[in-house]
């Protein structure tokens, strides 16, 4: 059978989405797992997932140096980490991290002084960088969340929001609803796994909320972006939204406790 070119693109963005919505479903799992295991491990995981954000943000965005973009993003997620692995005991283990957002600002225009190419797209590139930074430095907030909070069931509940959010908004929805539903849907997963472990549904339902709609509003922004239907723009969209919930479920954790 042979496609038209334009019935070719249509279908190979098709399996990029699916194939995106499982990889979220894949990390969420891969957090959940990861936050009954040591710190440690929860920190690898995390890592992994700045790893991805790094690969394709540059192509999501669509930024002129794919490299030295992913480099950056990399190194300042996997500082941040680190920094948490090392501050999570500490009486203000968020301290460091206005630093740390200062040092990221400070590694984005180090960036465009040594890149080559393109420089007429400065600015779009200093800001698409320094967005892909917070994004991951946003993650390390997974690693930061207390344990004794609704007895160290807060990551998988989190990740379970995330997870059936992002599969919920593979589907074609209506227009008013395409936002909500997974909203909505992912939301409910959480709670129910919060009920399930014995935590009622009142806390469950605030950290499950706020993840569903962080991430329910990440997949509407994203999506207008015409590179999120390429391999790699799946890949930083589909980590993205893994990553930036982190400090959401770390702040819901903190209100909770």
């Amino acid at each position: 059978m042979t496609w038209a070119p334009a019935e070719r693109v249509c279908q190979d963005a098709g399996v990029t989405a699916v194939l995106a919505v499982f990889l979220s479903a894949a990390l969420a799992a891969l957090l959940a797992l990861a936050g009954h295991a040591a710190t440690p491990v929860l920190a690898l995981a995390v890592a992994l997932v700045v790893v991805l954000v790094a690969i394709g943000w540059a192509v999501l965005m669509d930024l002129p140096d794919r490299r030295g973009t992913a480099l950056v993003i990399a190194l300042t997620g996997w500082v941040s980490v680190g920094a948490a692995l090392l501050t999570r005991d500490a009486l203000r283990p968020l301290a460091v991290f206005s630093g740390m957002i200062a040092l990221a600002v400070l590694a984005a225009f180090g960036h465009e002084l040594f890149r080559r190419g393109n420089r007429d797209r400065l600015v779009e590139s200093v800001s698409g960088t320094l967005v892909g930074q917070v994004v991951a430095l946003l993650g390390s907030g997974w690693v930061l969340v207390p344990e004794q909070v609704l007895d160290g069931t807060v990551i998988p509940i989190a990740a379970t929001a995330l997870g059936a959010t992002r599969v919920l908004g593979l589907f074609p929805w209506p227009a008013r609803l395409a936002g909500w539903i997974p909203f909505l849907a992912g939301t409910a997963a959480g709670v129910a796994v919060g009920v399930v472990l014995g935590q009622g549904w009142q806390a469950p339902v605030a950290v499950a909320g706020a993840v569903a709609a962080v991430v329910a509003g990440m997949d509407r922004m994203l999506a207008a972006q015409p590179t999120a239907r390429t391999p790699r723009g799946g890949l930083a969209g589909a980590s993205a939204a893994t990553a930036a919930v982190g400090a959401v479920t770390l702040a819901a954790a903190l209100l909770i406790g």
